[in-house]
């Protein structure tokens, strides 16, 4: 029985498994493309104007979720824009 205690004892595991320190998550500064972008580069990126991907937002902002700021949640916004990269060239990587 006292072989059972040693065994499932796990005072004396703490001196033998290190403690690793995590590294500092970073995050990648966040695009607002309505901003940044003109109107035509705006609709080569995303083949929509910005007034029609706005009103496109409004109609299905509800439906889009966005509860938390909580480990960064993307936007309805981001999740609407980063659709229409996709739709728009069939991946979510800048080719040029």
């Amino acid at each position: 029985m006292a072989c059972y205690n040693f065994v499932l004892s796990s005072s004396d595991d703490e001196d033998i498994i290190p403690h690793y320190n995590r590294r500092e998550r970073r995050f990648k500064e966040l695009v607002n493309y309505f901003e940044v972008l003109d109107e035509l580069e705006f609709k080569m990126r995303f083949r929509l104007s910005k007034q029609t991907v706005l009103l496109i937002l409004e109609q299905i902002r509800e439906e889009l979720v966005f509860l938390t700021n909580r480990n960064r949640a993307v936007s309805p916004t981001e999740q609407l824009l980063l659709t229409l990269r996709m739709y728009a060239t069939g991946s979510f990587l800048n080719n040029g």
